[in-house]
């Protein structure tokens, strides 16, 4: 059991990642420009900062190869969800009441051996 929510969990982990097969194909792409940015200085930071952030303040530059880096398609909507509320209030009308027609009730007891019900007897003094 623990095994198997060990499995689902990092399936939903991996599945929130959102991505797509021509990701997996662009990631020798990813560690190519990366080595180009640990050459020129750049820390992970930078790199995450000018390629992947929406910041507006990180400098931009135009180069043939950030467009063919993985996950850079929208990740700001990929968390949104849409709710569907079906209610239906016609439902009610369907509904009778239903009245008991034999109202005498008597308890049967139930077909038990004499052996148990002797053995489930008060004690005798």
């Amino acid at each position: 059991m623990k095994l198997a929510s060990i499995i689902l969990s990092c399936t939903i982990l991996i599945q929130s990642f959102n991505f797509d097969i021509s990701d997996i194909q662009k990631i020798s792409n990813l560690m190519e420009h990366l080595d180009c940015h640990f050459e020129d200085g750049d820390t992970i930071d930078d790199f995450i900062a000018i390629h992947y952030s929406g910041d507006e303040n990180a400098p931009k530059t135009e180069h043939e190869k950030h467009q063919e880096l993985p996950f850079k398609h929208q990740h700001l909507d990929a968390h949104s969800q849409l709710v569907f509320i079906v209610s239906a209030n016609e439902f009610f009308g369907y509904y009778q009441e239903s009245f008991l027609v034999n109202t005498k009730f008597t308890y049967k007891e139930p077909s038990t051996s004499l052996v148990i019900n002797k053995f489930f007897q008060p004690p005798r003094v």
